[in-house]
């Protein structure tokens, strides 16, 4: 299993081949993963949106953007939940657009940079086209075995400045948790450096004589000696040339 895992991940990581060609990979490892591993399904996510909130979960996690998969947004938007749900600061986006067709829509991506958060994918079945914006759509089949859209949601964008708004304010919320973190390291009753020779973390086996004194270093087995918890490293040799400049 491991083995076709690694072979779908050289294919998948290519950034020379075409979506098209990646989707019986995909499709593969759709069949057996994501419906049977996901435990986050639609309902939950609507919860998360309309009841819970956000805030509660975003604190708790320490973030202010989550991007989820494994549930189409064609199972979303018929619960109120769009591809970005803006609430405040915070951001929830879901970026699965059912690119299989057990899913019903033609397949997608993400495009998070710069210039804003947008959604990239085909614009119909055949996968023709990628295209900006393209709909979130739920497919429908014909007797004939053709596809029909039966609904389609438009997945609005986060434009740049909003984006570059928002990533500004998980930085420097980020800063601020290393810069207090930092404080509290270098505060008063914190030492930097030095070795800890606490005898509880060292286990050291030396030779003793008959009475259980240790023998002298010149007589221990300093090469074979087991000696745990310590690790010496020498960065440096550099020649003392004035004694009082140690006193």
């Amino acid at each position: 299993v491991f083995d076709g895992l690694s072979l779908i991940q050289q294919d998948v990581r290519d950034m020379n081949t075409p979506l098209a060609d990646l989707h019986e990979a995909l499709t593969l490892v759709n069949s057996w993963y994501a419906d049977a591993t996901t435990k986050l399904k639609p309902k939950n996510i609507e919860k998360i949106v309309k009841k819970i909130g956000l805030e509660k979960i975003y604190t708790r996690l320490g973030i202010k953007t989550w991007f989820m998969g494994h549930n189409p947004l064609n199972t979303l938007y018929p619960k109120g939940v769009e591809f970005l749900v803006r609430q405040g600061e915070l951001t929830f986006g879901s970026f699965d657009k059912g690119l299989s067709a057990k899913f019903n829509d033609n397949g997608g991506m993400v495009h998070i940079g710069t210039d804003g958060i947008f959604m990239r994918g085909y614009d119909d079945r055949q996968k023709g086209k990628i295209i900006d914006h393209p709909n979130t759509v739920l497919l429908k089949m014909n007797e004939d075995g053709t596809t029909f859209t039966e609904k389609a949601w438009t997945n609005d964008p986060m434009s740049r400045d909003n984006f570059l708004d928002q990533m500004d304010g998980q930085l420097a919320a980020e800063e601020a948790y290393l810069m207090a973190d930092f404080s509290e390291r270098t505060g008063e009753g914190w030492h930097q450096g030095g070795i800890n020779l606490d005898a509880r973390l060292l286990n050291m086996q030396v030779r003793r004589d008959g009475k259980g004194v240790v023998l002298p270093a010149s007589q221990q087995p300093v090469v074979n000696m087991a000696l745990e918890g310590l690790s010496p490293v020498i960065i440096s040799v550099v020649p003392l040339k004035d004694f009082a400049a140690i006193e």
